[in-house]
């Protein structure tokens, strides 16, 4: 009997089924147990659509607070990105600490898979200006790195 491969990622809360459109409360879920940081998107975009919905709520600032602190390593990226947004020197303290974690962080870039540590992709966020793009849902540049697969 032959095996159909599973694609690295596959198990991830972002491809679970979520009902359009998605609550705040699935928002929340998605960038907590995200372990895939995808700016550019996969074929849906749930981990962008989430972070942008959470940044156009009120209390954004605090929501990013609770994600620095509660999120896997990938929604702690996601949480850079909306301080880096709402208090630039919040998202400075949570890239040095985010810059000392060596856990692997598989990185979606549309159809190519990488895996970055959290320093390697705060360099990447920094010089392709990922967290401007994803807050407008923009294209980005290619990466300059060699792809996992």
């Amino acid at each position: 009997m032959s095996r159909v491969p599973v694609f690295p990622g596959a198990h991830d809360i972002a491809f679970e089924p979520f009902e359009p459109p998605l609550t705040l409360d699935d928002a929340r879920r998605i960038l907590n147990f995200t372990e895939i940081f995808a700016p550019r998107g996969m074929r849906t975009d749930p981990q962008g659509d989430a972070y942008r919905m959470l940044l156009a709520q009120r209390d954004a600032l605090a929501r990013f607070r609770d994600l620095a602190e509660r999120a896997q390593p990938a929604g702690k990226l996601y949480a850079y990105c909306g301080l880096l947004a709402l208090a630039p020197a919040e998202a400075t303290a949570l890239g040095i600490s985010l810059s000392r974690d060596v856990t692997p962080i598989l990185y979606f870039d549309v159809d190519v898979t990488f895996e970055r540590t959290p320093a390697q992709l705060l360099r990447d966020i920094s010089e392709r200006h990922v967290c401007d793009a994803l807050r407008l849902k923009k294209r980005l540049g290619r990466p300059r790195s060699t792809p996992l697969f």
